[in-house]
């Protein structure tokens, strides 16, 4: 068998902003389920992507949750990022836009960028259930909103698993956040074992340019709230409340997020998570990984792997 497209690829110029879905042949994944989530800030280095996910501990991932993907976006030099990487990898699909920027020329949607989900087996059930947006304040007129996660199936040894990519809100504050996955979990089947992960932005704050000060400052005198932030962060309770659990699945107290080497990885904040419902993670699994095709090159993105291994 070949590749199957399931929906043909969404217009370019469309506002609904349909997902795209394809899917190709089951690898024949078996448990344990290696999940790894990434935050690509719009990179087009597709190859180095691919790269860098061929390489121990990211090898053989059967899941993976991608977030600011971009689709011929001008920054990623017109790359239609999320297939491109699946063709590679050989892995199914699905890519749903949060942002459409519009052509300076005729206004017609000319690049967008969102969420993805790359998959070892077949996506089946694709949803993609909004979640609240803060107006965008620059450049209005070009850029157009409407936030969206994902929320998919794939069947393992028969059983049928929930699978799923958030990427909240860095501007608005920690409430704003966690009303952002109350309305994503809603759209989410309750009971099913499921895994959800993606950039959450815990940074504790509303992070904008106005709170500069306030975070170097937090970052002086109480670092650790960045890098342990559930007291802060009502979005991770609201994952509890619904059946998830954090703990085994991410490496505790790790930071997911260099904006800049010049801050110590002590006062870096943990933006990135995977979550895990009715399934297991393996012990020892969890892992954050620098996002280099190897151990010399650049980094893809200013945000690390977050990468574990579930179990039935």
């Amino acid at each position: 068998m070949g590749e199957r497209a399931e929906a043909a690829p969404a217009a370019i110029g469309s506002v609904a902003f349909e997902p795209t879905v394809l899917n190709r042949r089951s690898a024949g994944v078996r448990f344990p389920l290696k999940v790894a989530a990434l935050n690509l800030r719009g990179s087009g280095q597709v190859e180095a992507i691919a790269a860098c996910l061929k390489r121990p501990p990211l090898d053989g991932a059967g899941v993976l949750l991608l977030s600011e993907v971009a689709w011929r976006t001008r920054w990623s030099g017109r790359r239609e990022v999320a297939a491109e990487l699946a063709s590679i990898l050989g892995m199914s699909f699905v890519f749903a836009p949060s942002w459409g920027y519009r052509s300076s020329h005729d206004g017609s949607m000319a690049s967008l960028k969102g969420c993805a989900i790359l998959s070892a087996q077949p996506l089946i059930d694709v949803a993609t259930p909004p979640i609240p947006a803060l107006p965008h304040r620059h450049n209005p007129h070009r850029r157009i909103d409407r936030h969206a996660g994902i929320v998919a199936s794939i069947v393992i040894g028969g059983r049928e698993i929930k699978v799923g990519v958030v990427h909240l809100s860095r501007g608005g504050s920690p409430q704003f956040r966690a009303r952002q996955m109350d309305e994503y979990l809603a759209g989410f089947p309750s009971g099913d074992p499921a895994v959800v992960g993606g950039d959450f932005n815990t940074t504790t704050i509303a992070w904008n340019s106005f709170a500069l000060a306030e975070v170097a400052a937090l970052m002086m005198l109480r670092p650790r709230r960045f890098r342990d932030p559930a007291r802060y962060e009502p979005l991770l309770g609201r994952l509890g409340d619904a059946g998830f659990a954090i703990d085994g699945a991410n490496v505790a107290l790790k930071p997911t997020f260099t904006f800049t080497r010049i801050v110590p990885p002590v006062m870096r904040p943990k933006l990135d998570w995977i979550a895990i419902r009715g399934l297991r993670a393996v012990a020892g699994s969890a892992a954050v990984v620098a996002p280099r095709a190897s151990v010399l090159s650049r980094r893809i993105s200013d945000h690390d792997l977050v990468v574990c291994e579930v179990t039935a």
